[in-house]
C-alpha cells in the first residue's frame, strides 16, 4: 500500500491529505480529464482511501477491470445502479446510501446515469446532505468524484437545485474538518458555480479549445495569484491529449506535466453498444448492503409518503374482503376471507378518525415550532435594541442558540455567507473585513468573500459604516437561529485544530509567543519545520492567506485570535 498519488514521473501528492481537499479537473472531450481523474481514484484506493463517484454518465464502472475489459481489475469497488452495478439504487435511496458508506467507509460507484433529471438532482442532494452529516459522526478521508460536476453545482439554477448546490458548496467549504474533499471533473468549468470552483486547491487543466472554458480556468488562477496565468489561452488549446497544466499554489506547484495511463478499463473511449456489452462479476457487497438496507427501512418507517402507501393497501385489501366470493372452480380448493360486515365497518371508522387525528397532530406540531422560532428571533432582536444598565433579575442568554429549524430561514443562507453573518450577530458594533474573515475561516482578500459580501449588501442584510460591517434587522431575520462561532482563545485553538500538520504547529507557536513577534528562523525552529524549505514557505502562504498572522521579517499571531 502506497501513501502517495503517482500522477506523472515528476508529480505525486499525498493521499490522505490530497483526497480531503478540493480538486478540479478540467478540460474538452478526449482531453485526458477522465482519464487523469482516473489515476487520482485509482491512487487513493491503492492507499487505502474512501472512494466514492457520483457517475452522471455511466463509465466509472470501468474501476472493476483490467484494460482488457473483461479481467477483474485490482480494485474491489462496489457499483451501485446502473447497467454494470452489484444492485440497484432508486432515486429516493440517496440518504441511505450516504448513510451507509459513511458508516461502513466502503469505496463505491453511484450510477446514476439512468434516472431522469429530477431524480438525479433528488438522489444528489440528498446523498451530499445526508453524507455530510453522517462524515461528522464518522470522520476519515474520502474523496467525492463529481462526474460532470456542472451537473451538481451548477452557475446556473434551475428551480428545484437550490438545495443541492448549497449541500456541495458546504462540503467544499467546511468538509475537510471531517475529511471530506470534492474532485469537480467537467469540460465546462464556466457552467460550475464560480463560489464552488474558487474553493479549488489544485487545478488539472487539461487540453481546452473554448474561449469561455480557458476565460472560467484563467480566473481562477487569477484569484488564486497563481504564476502561468498566460499560458491559459496559450497553451491549453495545444496540449498533447493527457498532457496537463497543474496549479496548486498552497504547494507552490505550477508546471506542465504529462499524466500516466490508468491501469483500469477505458469506457469512456469505448463505443456505447461495446460498453454495454461488458460484463463485471457481481461483489459480495456483505455488511455495506445490509447498512444499506436497514437505512431503507429506517427511512420508510419515517416517511409519511410509505405510511400513506400503507394505509391505502390496507383500504384496498379490506375492500377486496368484503367483496362476492370468487368463482368456486371445480377440483380447486378456494379461500373464502370470512370477515363480518360490521368488523370491517368499524376498521374503517378508526382508520379514518386515525388518518384525521394524524394530519391534526402535524399540523399543530408546525405551528407550534414556528412560533417558538419567532418568539426567539424576537427575543434576539430585543436583546440587540435594548440594554439597560441594570436588571432587578439578572437575565442569562445561551451563547448557543437552539438547534431548532425555523420555516422562515432563507436556504440560500448557507456555506460562507452564512459563517459572516453569524460573526456580524456576534459582534453587534460590527467588524472589519479582516475581523470577519478569521472568524468565518475566509480570506477576506478572496473572490469568494466578496462575492458574499456583495450578496448581503444588495439584499439589506449588512450596512457599512467605514471599513467596519455590521448586521442589520433585515440579516437578523433572514439568519434565523445559529450556532455561535468560536470567540478569543476558543477561535485560536479552533484553527490550530482547523489547519493540521505543520500549519498548525507554525500558529501554535505563535499563539503560544503572543504578543512577541518572531523571525522565520525561530518559528522554523520552535515548529521542527526548515524556514528554508519549500514547505515551511506554503504554510506560511497559508496563514497568511487566512489573516491568522501578521508581518514581514517578524511575525506575531494576529490580534484577532486573542480579542
Amino acid at each position: 500500500m502506497t501513501n502517495a498519488i503517482k500522477l506523472a514521473p515528476d508529480l505525486s501528492f499525498p493521499a490522505a491529505e490530497f483526497a480531503t481537499e478540493v480538486v478540479a479537473s478540467l478540460g474538452a472531450r478526449g482531453g485526458g480529464k477522465s482519464n487523469g481523474a482516473a489515476v487520482v481514484a485509482e491512487g487513493l484506493l491503492k492507499a487505502g482511501v474512501q472512494v466514492v463517484v457520483l457517475d452522471y454518465v455511466g463509465i466509472w464502472f470501468s474501476l472493476r477491470l483490467d484494460p482488457d475489459g473483461k479481467t477483474p481489475s485490482r480494485f474491489k469497488i462496489a457499483v451501485l445502479g446502473g447497467s454494470h452495478g452489484d444492485i440497484g439504487i432508486a432515486p429516493t435511496a440517496g440518504s441511505a446510501v450516504a448513510e451507509a458508506l459513511a458508516i461502513s467507509g466502503a469505496s463505491a460507484v453511484l450510477d446514476i446515469s439512468g434516472f431522469s433529471k429530477g431524480d438525479r438532482c433528488r438522489f444528489a442532494t440528498d446523498f451530499a446532505e445526508a453524507f455530510f452529516v453522517a462524515k461528522k459522526k464518522h470522520p476519515g478521508p474520502v474523496q467525492l468524484l463529481l462526474e460532470e460536476a456542472q451537473r451538481f453545482v451548477p452557475q446556473k439554477l434551475f428551480a428545484g437545485q437550490e438545495r443541492m448546490l448549497g449541500a456541495f458548496e458546504e462540503i467544499g467549504e467546511v468538509g475537510r474538518n471531517y475529511g471530506i474533499g470534492l474532485h469537480l471533473i467537467s469540460q465546462r468549468p464556466q457552467k460550475i458555480n464560480k463560489d464552488v470552483l474558487n474553493l479549488a486547491d489544485t487545478v488539472l487543466g487539461y487540453r481546452t479549445l473554448g474561449v469561455l472554458e480557458r476565460k472560467a480556468i484563467g480566473e481562477w488562477v487569477q484569484e488564486k495569484g497563481s504564476a502561468g496565468r498566460e499560458r491559459v489561452q496559450d497553451e491549453l488549446p495545444s496540449l498533447k491529449v493527457g498532457n496537463a497544466i497543474v496549479w496548486c499554489p498552497s504547494r507552490d506547484l505550477y508546471g506542465k506535466y504529462a499524466i500516466r495511463k490508468k491501469s483500469t478499463y477505458d469506457a469512456g473511449a469505448t463505443p456505447v453498444r461495446a460498453r454495454a456489452a461488458v460484463q463485471t462479476k457481481p461483489l459480495d457487497l456483505g455488511e455495506l448492503e445490509a447498512a444499506m438496507g436497514k437505512a431503507v427501512d429506517d427511512a420508510k418507517a419515517n416517511d409519511p409518503r410509505a405510511l400513506k402507501a400503507e394505509i391505502a393497501r390496507l383500504n384496498r385489501e379490506l375492500a377486496k374482503s368484503t367483496g362476492k366470493p370468487p368463482e368456486v372452480v371445480a377440483g380447486k380448493t378456494v379461500e373464502v376471507p370470512v370477515v363480518p360486515a360490521e368488523w370491517v365497518d368499524e376498521v374503517k371508522r378508526v382508520n379514518a378518525d386515525l388518518v384525521q387525528r394524524t394530519d391534526k397532530l402535524t399540523k399543530a406540531i408546525d405551528a407550534q415550532v414556528g412560533e417558538f422560532g419567532m418568539a426567539m428571533l424576537r427575543l434576539v432582536h430585543l436583546a440587540g435594541k435594548y440594554k439597560p444598565t441594570s436588571l432587578a433579575t439578572p437575565v442569562q442568554m445561551s451563547r448557543r442558540a437552539p438547534a431548532l429549524v425555523i420555516h422562515t430561514e432563507r436556504r440560500d443562507i448557507s456555506g460562507g455567507l452564512r459563517r459572516m453573518l453569524i460573526a456580524l450577530a456576534r459582534r453587534q458594533k460590527g467588524l472589519t473585513n479582516a475581523q470577519i474573515g478569521v472568524r468565518a475561516g475566509l480570506s477576506s482578500k478572496s473572490g469568494t468573500f466578496a462575492t458574499y459580501l456583495g450578496r448581503a449588501r444588495s439584499r439589506g442584510w449588512i450596512a457599512d459604516n467605514g471599513p467596519v460591517r455590521t448586521i442589520t434587522d433585515a440579516g437578523l431575520d433572514s439568519l434565523g437561529s445559529f450556532d455561535a462561532l468560536p470567540e478569543g482563545a476558543d477561535l485560536a485553538a479552533y484553527w490550530i485544530g482547523e489547519l493540521g500538520g505543520g500549519a498548525s504547529r507554525m500558529l501554535q507557536v505563535l499563539v503560544d509567543a503572543y504578543p512577541e513577534t518572531l523571525t522565520n528562523a525561530e518559528i522554523g525552529e520552535r515548529a521542527g519545520i526548515s524556514p528554508a524549505s519549500g514547505t515551511f514557505a506554503t504554510y506560511m502562504g497559508r496563514l497568511r492567506s487566512l489573516e491568522l498572522v501578521t508581518g514581514r521579517g517578524r511575525v506575531q499571531a494576529s490580534s484577532e485570535l486573542f480579542g
